[in-house]
């Protein structure tokens, strides 16, 4: 539809209204370059306004900020010391698991000891327990 709004409308022989083909359609013509900016211009000082008024300046100077630096040496102080209460706690632990698997460890030694020693007991037990039941199998020796 839209290249019949481009197209002139004519009167032809039939009677009613015929597009007309119009010579080449014409191109919008391009936007205008943007305008430069204006050259800054120094300020006048003829015309410049008052300055503000300054603040009254006391005699006494501000007093010196010594708390965040004291805070700052104090939270670093408490943090160290924390980090030293916490590797300390790490090497107690360390300490007191290593005493628990050396009593473990020699409480399992000791009781191989004993099952051995009582393994022998067994064993010598079994040993007296047949050299008594051959010793009764025997007749017994005459008397004199």
């Amino acid at each position: 539809m839209a290249e019949f709004r481009d197209l002139e409308m004519g009167w032809s022989g039939a009677g009613w209204m015929e597009p007309i083909p119009s010579a080449s359609p014409v191109p919008p013509a391009p936007p205008p370059p943007p305008a430069a900016p204006p050259p800054p211009q120094a300020p006048d000082t003829s015309k410049a306004k008052p300055a503000a008024p300054r603040p009254a300046v006391s005699k006494t100077p501000p007093p010196k900020k010594v708390a965040p630096t004291a805070g700052k040496a104090a939270k670093k102080a408490a943090k160290k010391a924390a980090s030293g209460a916490a590797k300390a706690k790490k090497v107690v632990r360390k300490a007191a698991k290593k005493v628990v698997k050396k009593a473990a460890r020699k409480a399992t030694k000791a009781k191989k000891v004993v099952k051995k020693a009582a393994k022998k007991a067994a064993r010598a037990k079994k040993v007296v327990r047949k050299a008594a039941t051959k010793a009764a199998r025997k007749k017994p020796a005459q008397k004199k």
